[in-house]
């Protein structure tokens, strides 16, 4: 065994000769600064894991800063005027993409009867008023596009295939995520406050007023 001093740090070696080869293996090598040991792997790591902490925060700031910008996001988006890429055309693309389960949700439930008066019975069964008996597909055409801007999440519908009595829906649906509609007029969302982006002019409008003076252009 071999001790070599050398201040303010101390290593201590333990060397056993291997019979085959000649080759030293380390036995024992503490390292010691400050009265604390660790293997010299951990010291020799030490900058290694100090730049494994910093991306990992740096890795955090990133997701923290991104999960910020979602939820500054999780509004209304409306483009208004004509936007390329949109689904015009919402009865057509419902009629051969709804599935079952979307009109037993409860939020398409609350819809169908606030908007259309009618009543679920069951996934293929809708009872009017007016007409009795219907299909999903005879839904009214703004039940069907808030429907498809609930469930579709890759997609951009024109939603001036909805009424007025439809605006409150769209704030509902876009109160926690983040939701994009085209409008090719100036929907009424009421005398309250709310969020919308209007797109065209990357600005918020927080009521009718400025929903009109960011708008009235495009539409």
């Amino acid at each position: 065994m071999t001790v070599t001093q050398k201040s303010p740090k101390q290593f201590r070696f333990s060397l056993v000769d291997r019979l085959q080869g000649h080759v030293p293996d380390v036995v024992n090598v503490p390292y010691r600064t400050g009265g604390v040991f660790a293997p010299p792997t951990a010291a020799r790591a030490g900058s290694g894991g100090r730049r494994i902490s910093d991306r990992r925060r740096l890795s955090r700031s990133r997701s923290a800063g991104q999960r910020f910008c979602n939820r500054r996001s999780i509004m209304l988006n409306i483009w208004f005027g004509q936007m390329p890429d949109v689904i015009y055309d919402t009865s057509t693309y419902f009629k051969h993409t709804y599935r079952d389960r979307w009109i037993t949700d409860p939020l398409s439930v609350e819809m169908i009867r606030d908007v259309d008066h009618s009543e679920v019975i069951g996934s293929n069964l809708i009872q009017s008023p007016v007409l009795g008996a219907i299909s999903p597909v005879q839904l009214s055409g703004g039940v069907k596009a808030l429907i498809l801007i609930n469930k579709v999440r890759n997609q951009v519908f024109n939603a001036s295939r909805c009424g007025d009595n439809c605006a409150k829906w769209l704030l509902q649906i876009a109160a926690d995520k983040k939701v994009v509609v085209n409008l090719r007029h100036l929907m009424n969302f009421g005398d309250g406050e709310f969020k919308i982006m209007v797109m065209n002019k990357k600005k918020i409008a927080h009521n009718m007023r400025e929903l009109v003076l960011l708008a009235g252009e495009y539409v």
